[in-house]
């Protein structure tokens, strides 16, 4: 599913990687590019790397300096006439460009990687690597093009999900989030607001025109895009913008707005009844459900559907020193090792993998009775709200940078 929408500018963020003195430009996406390159972007020569050319850009912050690959890729006939990304959001009518530009911010592990081409490059960026270094691709299965040399984008920079950010823009200004990755992904510098706040910049100041991306972030195994948007009435991404465009199985912008609806104004009331049937039935439960409930909307304003629930909940896993202020705890009260400490004890396996940020969080120290303090299984939301959602944004609105998940 895709998403429509504006660009909104960003106010309070953490201090966010960018250019000392950020241009303002007017012409199309075509013209800017190349002028941003001219002006900002240092080509790095780079023997064995074909049909495309790589610059660093370097990000200032007062935590240091963030380099942004920029990566100009060269297509000709055999890539496909149709970007698939495009071909999804319904962008297929578009005249075929002969050229992309990538936006990439490596992860650390890829840079301690020489047979990576972002580690190759920033190396001899930074002189650590000779500038006759000869690059080819670490895929097994490698592609030969028509000068019998490795193609340089199967299985390697661009198709590579470690990236921490990875943005693609045609030279028509059309273009596509591909991946990000924040602290749960294992960045160690740059939260999920800081990268899309980059990336948002930079839609806007090269006036891309419409952006997409795929919505698959998920948070403790559930899917962030249904979660976020049952509390909040709209996806993450929507903070920056991004909204609906496309769905799955025909789903128009109405239907999924009206399941959105339902699944916010769903009162708590009729759901905790639900359970105590089902209880009373001897099918099973133990009360955890009515005990979280009662216990999360007892304090500060009436809670009273589960919109408003799962909003308090998000805001206090966010900024748990709010809820430390509401419930403090219980005299002699000790915290619980982390989770994944409690795992290793009980010799359970790790489950998905903890890749740090919010994941690592020690147990919240709730004054729960101790039958309600289990682990609650996740209640599936309705079929027709859990649709998956891309976004599409307008990157031409906004006169300059704008302002996400982890």
């Amino acid at each position: 599913m895709a998403q429509k929408g504006q660009l909104v500018a960003a106010s309070n963020v953490s201090p966010v990687p960018w250019l000392p003195e950020a241009p303002l430009y007017a012409d199309s996406f075509r013209c800017n590019v190349k002028e941003f390159l001219h002006l900002y972007g240092r080509k790095v020569p780079l023997n064995g790397l074909r049909r495309a050319t790589a610059y660093i850009v370097e990000l200032e912050s007062p935590n240091g300096v963030t380099r942004l690959h920029i990566y100009d890729e060269k297509l000709d006939e055999k890539d496909g006439a149709v970007c698939d990304q495009c071909r999804c959001m319904g962008w297929q009518h578009h005249p075929v460009c002969n050229s992309k530009y990538h936006f990439i911010i490596p992860s650390e592990a890829t840079l301690e990687d020489t047979r990576q081409l972002t580690a190759v490059v920033e190396g001899i960026y930074l002189k650590r690597l000779p500038l006759s270094f000869k690059w080819t691709a670490p895929a097994a299965d490698e592609q030969e093009d028509d000068e019998g040399g490795p193609y340089n984008a199967a299985a390697s920079v661009f198709e590579s999900q470690d990236h921490l950010l990875h943005g693609v823009l045609h030279s028509n200004g059309y273009g596509h989030l591909l991946r990000m990755n924040g602290s749960q992904g294992g960045s160690r510098r740059l939260i999920g607001k800081q990268l899309l706040t980059i990336w948002d910049r930079i839609c806007v100041l090269l006036r891309a025109r419409e952006v997409s991306t795929e919505d698959v972030s998920n948070k403790s195994g559930m899917l962030l895009r249904v979660l976020h948007t049952a509390a909040f009435g709209t996806t993450w991404y929507g903070k920056m913008g991004y909204s609906f465009g496309r769905g799955s199985f025909n789903i128009t912008p109405e239907q999924y707005a009206a399941a959105v609806a339902a699944v916010q104004s769903t009162p708590l009331s009729a759901i905790t009844a639900d359970f105590q049937l089902v209880q009373q039935l001897g099918y099973g439960g133990n009360g955890t459900l009515q005990a979280i409930v009662q216990h999360y909307s007892s304090k500060g304003e009436p809670v009273t559907t589960l919109g408003q629930l799962l909003r308090r909940l998000l805001t206090w896993c966010a900024r748990p020193e709010q809820y430390a202020a509401q419930y403090p705890a219980p005299p002699g009260w000790r915290e619980p090792p982390p989770y994944l400490q409690l795992l290793m004890t009980e010799g359970r396996p790790r489950s998905g993998g903890a890749r740090g940020g919010k994941r690592n969080r020690s147990l919240s120290a709730s004054p729960l009775p101790a039958a309600s303090r289990n682990a609650v299984k996740t209640e599936q939301l309705p079929s027709a709200a859990s649709i998956g959602s891309s976004g599409l944004k307008h990157a031409s609105s906004m006169p300059r940078g704008a302002a996400a998940a982890a």
